[in-house]
């Protein structure tokens, strides 16, 4: 029997100032109204077992993070993951994700930022940007999980074997150590494994909890906390108490100490309550062709070969004349001036680019609470009727 339960809480600090919790999740029961294919073709490579031809049922889980010092990114972290959850039960209803192959999630991935985007536009004074957020998706029906992850939102899981294994990789940035937003799709990262006998989806605090992490744009799981994972995926859980345990679950996260935690805290358990069979150990040996897969489409995200593990010029001079820059124009600096270094800028050009969109945004910002601060009236008359009038023409 597949069960679930989760968990999200606030930090000390957001509690403090009073901003509540900025990440998110949200879980989805699926029943498939049709099988996978016919007997034999379940697998991407052809090969495939009684098991495949069996509908199943599974459990999508979305979870969400907002990038700190972006005003919307609670809501982003909201929206993103609403619509994520919502397009993969759809694609795994379709019979769109087969063993093997989570290629189909890429379009979940699309559809959830189209959600934020959408509602973006109609801000005034903001971007997509400011609903910046990190994101984990696993679609999982007992053994076989399909994920996708943008950013240090992400997912262990726990083998046939009992053995824990990181399904998702850290992306953050190599010079400012913040992760890639769900925005930067360059750094979206999707795959499949068949022997997940449990797995945990959690946000960067809790994720964290779970492993140790290596830095960079593709951070692989160096050692795990087994005693925390087989705590949080114990077994012997009664269905009639799944209710408690969510109570459980956020009272242990808001118990942890600060000094491990620092921040908000969101997990999400999925638990098979009953023993892998021997097809489940058949549907294991299958490959994960998800990258070839995407490679065909002419698409291509992170992976450890990717060219943006360049070594940048981060240097201690470097580090004082960037923190000089960001504590004038803001902390979003050391991310542009990230991004600019990796597309080939020279080192002058990209401070110089970096601070320009960095004050952009940041006089974006002011301008937008001036608003709120004024009114109606001033809100009103900071709505753009053209994308050329510029911020200062209209204080």
């Amino acid at each position: 029997m597949l069960i679930h339960y989760e968990a999200s809480v606030a930090g000390a600090r957001h509690e403090l100032q009073g901003c509540g919790n900025r990440e998110h999740c949200c879980v989805r029961v699926v029943e498939p109204p049709r099988a996978f294919g016919a007997v034999g073709d379940g697998g991407p490579d052809g090969g495939g077992s009684v098991a495949d031809a069996a509908p199943r049922q599974a459990i999508v889980a979305a979870v969400a993070g907002g990038m700190p010092s972006m005003i919307l990114s609670s809501e982003g972290a909201h929206l993103a993951s609403e619509a994520a959850a919502d397009a993969a039960a759809e694609a795994y209803r379709r019979g769109e994700l087969v063993p093997g192959d989570a290629s189909a999630l890429k379009g979940v991935f699309e559809r959830a930022l189209r959600a934020v985007a959408d509602v973006a536009v109609d801000q005034p004074a903001a971007d997509i940007a400011s609903f910046a957020c990190t994101m984990c998706l696993v679609v999982w029906d007992g053994t076989r999980v399909w994920y996708g992850n943008a950013g240090d939102s992400g997912a262990v899981a726990v083998g046939l074997m009992g053995d824990p294994f990181a399904l998702t990789h850290m992306h953050c940035g190599p010079l400012s150590s913040q992760p890639f937003p769900l925005h930067d799709s360059c750094h979206w990262e999707f795959g499949y494994r068949g022997d997940a006998e449990s797995v945990l989806v959690a946000t960067s605090g809790m994720l964290g909890q779970f492993a140790e992490w290596e830095p960079g744009s593709y951070g692989a799981a160096k050692a795990y906390d087994r005693g925390l994972i087989g705590l949080l995926t114990n077994r012997n859980i009664d269905v009639d108490d799944l209710p408690a345990m969510n109570i459980a679950a956020a009272k242990y996260l808001n118990e942890l100490p600060a000094a491990r935690v620092d921040g908000d805290k969101t997990v999400v358990a999925l638990i098979n309550s009953e023993k892998s069979s021997l097809a489940d150990f058949i549907d294991s040996m299958v490959k994960d062709v998800t990258a070839e897969r995407l490679a065909a489409k002419g698409v291509s995200f992170a992976d450890e070969d990717d060219d943006r593990k360049v070594v940048l010029p981060w240097s201690d001079e470097l580090r004082m004349r960037a923190s000089d820059v960001a504590n004038d124009v803001g902390g979003d600096f050391t991310v542009e001036l990230e991004y600019q270094l990796m597309c080939g800028m020279s080192l002058d050009r990209a401070f110089e680019l970096a601070a320009a969109a960095a004050r952009e945004r940041a006089e974006r910002y002011r301008v937008f609470e001036d608003c709120v601060a004024d009114g109606p009236e001033g809100f009103d008359a900071a709505v753009l009727s053209d994308d050329e009038v510029s911020f200062d023409g209209m204080v």
